[in-house]
């Protein structure tokens, strides 16, 4: 472990919050202000910075010869990655289709209409929203496993063992999603917790992007489905 290692770390687990956290400021005034494309230009915005550290990332692997197991880029190989995978799978479908139901029943939506109105800027409610969060889901799956789960679990591996790495990485976790308040971070923590269980159970980071990517497509595309009705217009109280 190196100067490098240190600085990458810093980056992904304390300096991105925190800039996140500035920027999310601005792009609910910009949402507010009804401002065409300010939720797509924020999606791009955080996944050209993901992928950008995950780029580092395999840089600096590739740089030190290091091997991918030690942050989980490796396909699940024995029984429990496959159980794994599959529970992944599976909870990923019932996510989705409780989404889909969700959709069917209108008489629901002006309540879940309320529990995401705390968050409500950086949500779809567009088509071009929702492809684009569909790609942000996408993004977030990987990267922010291979950031999180894998590279910050391997680095306080050392000194805190495996299952202590994991839990100080999901508090980690559940911080950077601050900016969406204190309860967007609480909802992370159950989210990343099921995460990183995959991930130490499977000793793979498949099983915890898959699930990472569905928990968030079906998020998505159960808040466009409550906030289509009303459009652009679907903004928090100031």
């Amino acid at each position: 472990m190196n100067w490098m290692d240190h600085a990458l770390v810093l980056a992904f687990a304390a300096v991105l919050p925190a800039w996140g956290y500035l920027y999310y400021q601005k792009h609910k005034e910009r949402v507010r202000a009804g401002i065409p494309g300010a939720r797509l230009a924020a999606y791009a915005q955080g996944m050209i910075e993901q992928w950008l550290l995950v780029a580092a990332v395999i840089a600096l692997w590739i740089h030190r010869d290091r091997d991918w197991a030690w942050i989980g880029l490796a396909a699940p190989d024995s029984s429990g990655g496959a159980l794994a995978l599959a529970a992944a799978a599976l909870v990923g479908a019932l996510l989705l289709l409780q989404s889909a139901t969700v959709a069917r029943q209108p008489e629901t939506h002006e309540r879940v209409r309320d529990m995401l109105r705390p968050m409500i800027e950086m949500l779809p409610v567009q088509r071009s929203d929702l492809t684009g969060f569909f790609a942000v889901s996408i993004t977030a799956g990987v990267c922010e496993e291979i950031l999180f789960r894998g590279v910050l679990g391997w680095y306080l591996a050392g000194p805190l063992g495996a299952w202590g790495a994991q839990a100080a990485a999901l508090v980690l976790f559940a911080a950077g999603h601050l900016f969406l308040g204190a309860g967007g971070a609480l909802r992370a923590l159950p989210a990343g917790a099921a995460f990183a269980g995959l991930y130490l159970w499977s000793g793979s980071l498949v099983p915890s992007m898959l699930l990472h990517a569905l928990v968030d497509i079906s998020s998505g595309w159960m808040a466009y489905e409550v906030l289509r009705e009303r459009g652009v217009e679907a903004t928090a109280p100031a």
